[in-house]
């Protein structure tokens, strides 16, 4: 790649705008994804969920936290264990995709059976609720000597939340104010947000690849100005930060051994963010593949006044650079965008330009042909 140093002018501007039975996983972290792959941390020992913003505090009620899990390679599938001095409660969450919920109970009883067999742990008939706005299903199972052990499951928009619980059967009324408890943390952080990602109302994703070489080329020199003007301008504080986008789990692809995750971007208010990103979840990387309107608002404007589809740019950005992978005629379908990122990753799709802004300089990198 080659690159060439741009020096501009120009004023800010509006327009730059127990779970010990599961499996568990290690996974990379990437760009959304700042600790321990699926988890971020948040006031000091808290820690979120990066793709459903379930939190786990530190401390809840009497119990502390232990540990924290994640049973999947695409940070869908977690668990946070919480011990007290005479109870144990885990709180599981996972992207249910197809499976009824009723597949979900039965998987968490076959795991408790399996891990208990020599309590002679025998099915209870009651059914206590976890309380909050949800509809449980439950199971609970006495041990010897008076232990009981608890499986309450729901829905929570889409997902699968899970509660389990060990106590002690004369505690059953404090332990079910515990439970109502976590139920309450799990719908205000995860319940809040995968409610909106719910009743968000799919994107049309009809773009197709361009090609035409001279197309391209001019793309990428507008994209580099463009989006190099808006850093710029950023990293000097003459623009005021954008507010957090909510990413939202769509699809997760496995493909010829790259586990990778597709998501969609919409607004605090459940609006369309127009972007999409495709992550890489194993291996040593952090770079992410995110497609959105090419030049923002303003290549939007010339796409119009020209007769064209809006441009859609697939770019990987880090601390340095961000290099530009391909453009489409309209928003890329998330099999278009998984296929190019894994070609990206096995070095196959090579960039087609890129930019970087460092005060008032922006470098534009150009393909080692020039075009």
């Amino acid at each position: 790649m080659r690159a060439l140093a741009i020096f501009l002018l120009f004023t800010a501007s509006a327009a730059f705008a127990d779970g010990a039975v599961r499996r568990e996983t290690t996974l990379s972290p990437n760009l959304e994804q700042a600790e321990g792959g699926a988890w971020r941390t948040v006031g000091g020992d808290g820690r979120s969920h990066a793709w459903s913003g379930l939190l786990c505090p530190m401390r809840l009620r009497q119990f502390v936290r232990t540990t924290i899990k994640t049973f999947d390679r695409f940070g869908l599938d977690v668990g946070c264990d919480y011990n007290a001095p005479t109870s144990d409660i885990t709180l599981y969450l996972t992207r249910r995709g197809a499976a009824p919920l009723s597949a979900a109970m039965v998987e968490a009883k076959r795991e408790l059976e399996t891990a208990r067999p020599a309590e002679h742990a025998q099915l209870n008939s009651g059914n206590p609720s976890a309380g909050g706005n949800l509809s449980w299903q439950v199971a609970l199972y006495d041990s010897d000597p008076g232990v009981r052990d608890g499986i309450w499951i729901a829905d929570l928009h889409g997902w699968t939340l899970e509660l389990r619980a060990t106590y002690h059967k004369e505690d059953e009324r404090t332990a079910l104010a515990d439970l109502a408890a976590f139920t309450d943390l799990a719908e205000t952080s995860a319940g809040a947000r995968l409610s909106l990602c719910a009743r968000a109302l799919p994107p049309r994703r009809a773009g197709a690849p361009i090609t035409n070489a001279h197309e391209v080329s001019e793309a990428a020199m507008m994209t580099s100005i463009l989006e190099g003007a808006a850093q710029a301008t950023l990293k000097q504080g003459r623009n005021s930060l954008p507010h957090p986008l909510i990413w939202c789990a769509e699809k997760p692809v496995d493909q010829n051994g790259l586990q990778m995750l597709f998501s969609r971007a919409i607004e605090p208010d459940g609006a369309d963010a127009n972007s999409d990103q495709v992550s890489l979840m194993t291996g040593d990387s952090t770079e992410t593949l995110v497609v959105a309107p090419d030049g923002g608002g303003i290549g939007a404007l010339l796409s119009s006044a020209n007769g064209k589809a809006e441009k859609w740019s697939a770019t990987i950005e880090s601390k340095e650079q961000t290099l530009i992978f391909a453009y489409f005629d309209g928003r890329p379908s998330s099999d278009a965008v998984t296929d190019l990122f894994a070609r990206i990753l096995k070095g196959e799709a090579k960039p087609i330009g890129g930019f970087s802004a460092k005060g008032k300089d922006i470098t534009v990198i150009l393909p080692p042909d020039g075009k």
